[in-house]
Protein backbone atom coordinates (compact mmCIF):
# COMPACT_ATOMS: atom_id res chain seq x y z
CA UNK A 1 0.00 0.00 0.00
CA UNK A 2 1.43 3.54 -1.02
CA UNK A 3 0.43 6.43 0.71
CA UNK A 4 1.75 9.87 -0.82
CA UNK A 5 0.75 13.28 0.82
CA UNK A 6 2.62 16.42 -0.63
CA UNK A 7 3.82 15.22 -3.81
CA UNK A 8 4.23 16.29 -7.20
CA UNK A 9 1.89 15.58 -10.04
CA UNK A 10 4.58 13.26 -11.70
CA UNK A 11 5.35 11.95 -8.32
CA UNK A 12 1.82 10.47 -8.18
CA UNK A 13 1.49 9.30 -11.86
CA UNK A 14 4.67 7.19 -11.54
CA UNK A 15 3.69 5.71 -8.12
CA UNK A 16 0.38 4.88 -9.23
CA UNK A 17 1.87 3.51 -12.47
CA UNK A 18 4.00 0.98 -10.46
CA UNK A 19 0.94 0.29 -8.04
CA UNK A 20 -1.49 -0.61 -10.81
CA UNK A 21 1.27 -2.88 -12.69
CA UNK A 22 2.45 -4.06 -9.65
CA UNK A 23 -0.90 -4.59 -8.32
CA UNK A 24 -0.36 -2.81 -5.47
CA UNK A 25 -3.51 -1.07 -3.60
CA UNK A 26 -2.74 2.77 -4.17
CA UNK A 27 -5.28 5.27 -1.87
CA UNK A 28 -4.18 9.79 -2.81
CA UNK A 29 -5.30 11.49 -0.34
CA UNK A 30 -5.79 15.41 -1.59
CA UNK A 31 -6.78 18.38 0.09
CA UNK A 32 -7.34 21.94 -1.70
CA UNK A 33 -8.04 24.86 0.60
CA UNK A 34 -10.15 26.32 -1.92
CA UNK A 35 -12.83 23.96 -1.80
CA UNK A 36 -13.49 20.57 0.02
CA UNK A 37 -12.57 17.53 -2.07
CA UNK A 38 -12.52 13.94 -1.53
CA UNK A 39 -10.75 11.54 -4.02
CA UNK A 40 -10.05 8.12 -3.72
CA UNK A 41 -8.34 7.00 -6.91
CA UNK A 42 -6.27 9.81 -9.52
CA UNK A 43 -7.50 9.54 -13.24
CA UNK A 44 -6.51 6.20 -14.49
CA UNK A 45 -8.67 3.51 -16.72
CA UNK A 46 -8.26 -0.33 -15.51
CA UNK A 47 -9.20 -2.83 -18.52
CA UNK A 48 -10.03 -6.10 -18.54
CA UNK A 49 -11.05 -9.24 -20.42
CA UNK A 50 -13.10 -12.09 -19.49
CA UNK A 51 -14.20 -9.81 -16.30
CA UNK A 52 -16.83 -11.60 -13.49
CA UNK A 53 -19.56 -9.26 -12.75
CA UNK A 54 -20.21 -10.83 -9.53
CA UNK A 55 -19.02 -7.92 -7.88
CA UNK A 56 -21.29 -5.26 -9.26
CA UNK A 57 -24.51 -7.19 -9.02
CA UNK A 58 -26.31 -7.12 -5.58
CA UNK A 59 -28.02 -10.59 -6.54
CA UNK A 60 -24.75 -12.00 -6.37
CA UNK A 61 -25.40 -13.96 -10.21
CA UNK A 62 -22.16 -14.94 -12.14
CA UNK A 63 -21.97 -13.41 -15.28
CA UNK A 64 -18.90 -12.36 -16.97
CA UNK A 65 -18.04 -9.39 -19.63
CA UNK A 66 -16.07 -9.65 -22.39
CA UNK A 67 -14.19 -6.72 -22.00
CA UNK A 68 -14.86 -4.25 -18.49
CA UNK A 69 -13.42 -1.08 -18.32
CA UNK A 70 -13.31 1.16 -14.85
CA UNK A 71 -12.53 5.30 -15.45
CA UNK A 72 -11.21 7.60 -12.97
CA UNK A 73 -12.12 10.99 -14.42
CA UNK A 74 -14.57 12.04 -17.18
CA UNK A 75 -11.41 12.76 -19.23
CA UNK A 76 -9.95 9.26 -18.69
CA UNK A 77 -13.53 8.13 -19.92
CA UNK A 78 -13.33 10.30 -22.82
CA UNK A 79 -9.66 9.34 -24.09
CA UNK A 80 -10.80 5.32 -24.10
CA UNK A 81 -13.75 6.08 -26.02
CA UNK A 82 -11.54 7.90 -28.51
CA UNK A 83 -10.06 4.29 -29.05
CA UNK A 84 -13.17 3.02 -29.71
CA UNK A 85 -15.43 0.62 -28.68
CA UNK A 86 -16.73 -1.99 -30.37
CA UNK A 87 -20.19 -4.19 -30.27
CA UNK A 88 -22.34 -3.57 -27.28
CA UNK A 89 -21.95 -1.18 -24.19
CA UNK A 90 -23.44 -0.97 -20.71
CA UNK A 91 -22.79 1.49 -17.97
CA UNK A 92 -23.05 -0.06 -14.78
CA UNK A 93 -23.05 1.25 -11.15
CA UNK A 94 -23.61 -1.43 -7.84
CA UNK A 95 -25.43 -3.11 -10.05
CA UNK A 96 -28.20 -3.04 -7.13
CA UNK A 97 -30.97 -2.61 -10.12
CA UNK A 98 -29.32 -5.19 -12.73
CA UNK A 99 -29.97 -8.83 -13.06
CA UNK A 100 -27.69 -10.44 -15.38
CA UNK A 101 -29.10 -13.55 -16.92
CA UNK A 102 -26.23 -14.87 -19.07
CA UNK A 103 -22.83 -13.17 -19.64
CA UNK A 104 -22.34 -10.08 -21.73
CA UNK A 105 -20.62 -10.08 -24.55
CA UNK A 106 -19.57 -6.23 -25.10
CA UNK A 107 -18.23 -3.44 -23.06
CA UNK A 108 -19.08 -2.99 -19.73
CA UNK A 109 -17.98 0.86 -18.14
CA UNK A 110 -18.04 1.68 -14.89
CA UNK A 111 -17.17 4.71 -12.45
CA UNK A 112 -14.33 5.01 -10.19
CA UNK A 113 -15.12 8.57 -9.96
CA UNK A 114 -15.36 9.34 -6.10
CA UNK A 115 -14.99 13.28 -4.98
CA UNK A 116 -16.88 14.72 -3.34
CA UNK A 117 -16.51 19.12 -4.33
CA UNK A 118 -18.61 21.76 -2.78
CA UNK A 119 -19.46 24.12 -5.25
CA UNK A 120 -21.27 26.90 -3.61
CA UNK A 121 -22.35 27.37 0.22
CA UNK A 122 -24.25 30.17 1.95
CA UNK A 123 -25.84 30.20 5.43
CA UNK A 124 -28.95 28.12 4.02
CA UNK A 125 -27.46 26.17 1.50
CA UNK A 126 -24.70 23.70 -0.46
CA UNK A 127 -24.28 22.82 -3.71
CA UNK A 128 -21.93 19.47 -4.05
CA UNK A 129 -20.52 17.90 -7.32
CA UNK A 130 -20.20 14.32 -6.98
CA UNK A 131 -18.52 11.64 -8.44
CA UNK A 132 -20.57 9.27 -9.82
CA UNK A 133 -18.93 6.25 -8.32
CA UNK A 134 -19.90 7.17 -4.92
CA UNK A 135 -21.98 4.80 -3.28
CA UNK A 136 -24.98 6.72 -2.16
CA UNK A 137 -24.75 5.74 1.53
CA UNK A 138 -21.50 6.96 1.85
CA UNK A 139 -23.00 10.35 -0.11
CA UNK A 140 -25.54 10.78 2.54
CA UNK A 141 -22.98 9.81 5.65
CA UNK A 142 -20.66 12.96 4.22
CA UNK A 143 -23.64 15.42 4.19
CA UNK A 144 -24.59 14.52 7.94
CA UNK A 145 -21.22 14.47 9.26
CA UNK A 146 -21.35 18.28 8.33
CA UNK A 147 -24.59 19.26 9.12
CA UNK A 148 -25.79 19.03 5.48
CA UNK A 149 -29.05 18.06 6.33
CA UNK A 150 -32.07 16.94 3.97
CA UNK A 151 -30.71 13.78 2.56
CA UNK A 152 -30.61 12.12 5.41
CA UNK A 153 -33.78 10.05 3.94
CA UNK A 154 -31.72 8.61 1.36
CA UNK A 155 -29.24 6.48 4.00
CA UNK A 156 -29.35 2.55 3.09
CA UNK A 157 -30.40 2.85 -0.41
CA UNK A 158 -27.84 0.60 -2.15
CA UNK A 159 -26.58 2.17 -5.15
CA UNK A 160 -24.10 4.52 -6.67
CA UNK A 161 -24.33 8.39 -6.80
CA UNK A 162 -24.21 8.14 -10.68
CA UNK A 163 -27.48 6.34 -10.77
CA UNK A 164 -29.75 9.12 -9.98
CA UNK A 165 -28.98 10.64 -13.06
CA UNK A 166 -30.79 7.94 -14.62
CA UNK A 167 -33.58 6.42 -12.02
CA UNK A 168 -35.35 7.71 -8.65
CA UNK A 169 -33.57 7.56 -5.76
CA UNK A 170 -36.03 7.86 -3.17
CA UNK A 171 -37.48 7.31 0.12
CA UNK A 172 -39.90 8.88 2.44
CA UNK A 173 -40.61 11.83 0.56
CA UNK A 174 -37.24 12.88 -0.07
CA UNK A 175 -35.80 12.53 -3.81
CA UNK A 176 -32.59 12.80 -5.79
CA UNK A 177 -32.08 13.18 -9.59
Amino acid sequence: QASIKNSTYKEIVRVAAEAVNGRVPLFVGAMDNSVERVKDRIDMIKEYNRYSLLPHNTFGIEAEAAHFVEFGSEDALVSCLKNGIKGRTLVIGAGSNLVFVKDFDGTVFHSAIKDIEIVAEDDASVLVRVGSGVVMDDFVAHCVERGWYGIENLSLIPGEVGASAVQNVGAYGVEAG
